[in-house]
């Protein structure tokens, strides 16, 4: 059966979410999910809708996912050109690859 790690945890800062998300690898998880601001700079869509790992915070995830080799759903804030937040969601591979938005 898969280890899978729901966190629940509020906004955290760079360093304590790569400590929690090392524990989860080195525990056997095979997919971590995060709550919507659980990352101090959440993930923004910066043009139509178009979420890239040119965000500074989407990468960091992403290499953690790449590096690891555990899959990361990540829920998120966005604000696009003004209009008012929205919630989204990101499914990063194994690979630190969007997989879906």
């Amino acid at each position: 059966m898969p280890k899978i790690l729901v966190c629940q945890t509020p906004q955290m800062c760079y360093m304590r979410t790569r400590a929690m998300l090392d524990r989860a690898a080195g525990e056997g998880c095979e997919l971590v999910v995060l709550p919507e601001g659980c990352v101090a700079i959440p993930p923004r869509c910066v043009d139509e809708y178009q979420l890239t790992l040119e965000n500074a915070a989407l990468r960091f995830i992403a290499d953690w996912a790449r590096d690891t080799g555990v899959g990361v759903v990540l829920a998120l804030l966005e604000a696009v050109n003004g209009r008012p937040w929205r919630r989204a969601c990101v499914s990063l591979g194994i690979d630190g690859t969007i997989m879906a938005v």
